[in-house]
């Protein structure tokens, strides 16, 4: 059952994980507007599935937007925070394993002077602004709970009509005819694709932690943001200029460095060519 299956990585994963698993798609839908939260339907649907064999959740409900996590930050809490306490908690009582979508932007909010510092699962986080201290505090909702098993990621993938991510950002800018684009070269960042995450996903559902376990799907060597769009830009041919560009300054709530360490990272080329798939897909439509 994957939770948030209309959003930017739950549809990635619904598309990634159906021919693995018999995949049970919920969203907020129309109650999304208002971010409504806890789920009403939800658990029934999740009863409902019980009935017919073994199920297991994915949780990839989230507010991401930084700015409206700021403007909004109760809302940012009840969604981020306490609904996927909520699932947590509902999933224990029926002893049904959980996967919960953390972010890598826990880090990193000060200097770039140790950049990529590549944290570890016991590195100590600075979540300074409200997305991040509701992720954390989801976090650590999971692990008073001891059940489900938290990743920590960045991901990139095609949008599947979200009009959100990197690669819509690259596709969008080369078909509004722009000459260049901006690329922050404060951001460091070890991103996946989604199709990294959809492995992650399987593992963990397949191979369930007892308890509560965190841990980190992440790329090696880390880059950055400018990096990125270079590499993909370079890779798809496209011509269009990428423009050095620094977001801390205009953003001090911003990650500067959000490299994570991971036990088997993902080799970052693989990324990279994924991606350029995905933005040559996108230009194609």
């Amino acid at each position: 059952m994957v939770l948030g299956a209309r959003g930017f990585l739950g549809s990635n994963l619904v598309r990634l994980l159906s021919p693995r698993f018999d995949v049970v798609a919920v969203s907020r839908g129309a109650e999304r507007r208002a971010n409504g939260a806890p789920f009403e339907r939800w658990t029934a649907a999740l009863d409902e599935a019980l009935a017919r064999g073994p199920v297991a959740v994915v949780n990839t409900v989230a507010i991401a937007d930084h700015a409206q996590c700021e403007a909004d930050p109760v809302a940012c809490d009840r969604v981020n925070h306490a609904l996927a306490r909520d699932v947590a908690a509902t999933a224990r009582e029926r002893a049904v394993p959980l996967v919960h979508v953390s972010t890598d932007g826990l880090f990193g909010q000060g200097t770039l002077q140790n950049a990529p510092a590549y944290f570890d699962l016991d590195a100590e986080t600075e979540a300074s602004n409200a997305y991040a201290r509701s992720k954390r505090a989801a976090e650590r909702a999971l692990e008073a709970l001891d059940w489900g098993c938290a990743l920590r990621l960045s991901f990139v993938g095609p949008d599947n009509g979200s009009g959100r991510g990197l690669v819509r950002f690259v596709a969008d800018r080369v078909r509004s005819g722009a000459r260049d684009i901006d690329g922050y070269v404060d951001t460091w960042f070890t991103p996946v694709h989604v199709r990294d995450v959809a492995d992650a996903v399987a593992e963990a559902l397949e191979r369930p932690a007892r308890g509560f376990a965190l841990r980190h799907v992440a790329s090696y060597p880390a880059m950055t943001k400018f990096d990125f769009l270079e590499a993909v830009v370079r890779g798809a041919g496209l011509d269009i200029a990428v423009v050095p560009a620094a977001r801390h300054g205009s953003n001090p709530l911003a990650p500067v460095d959000q490299s994570l360490a991971a036990t088997n990272p993902v080799p970052r080329r693989r990324v990279i060519d994924a991606s350029v798939r995905d933005v040559a897909d996108l230009l194609a439509e």
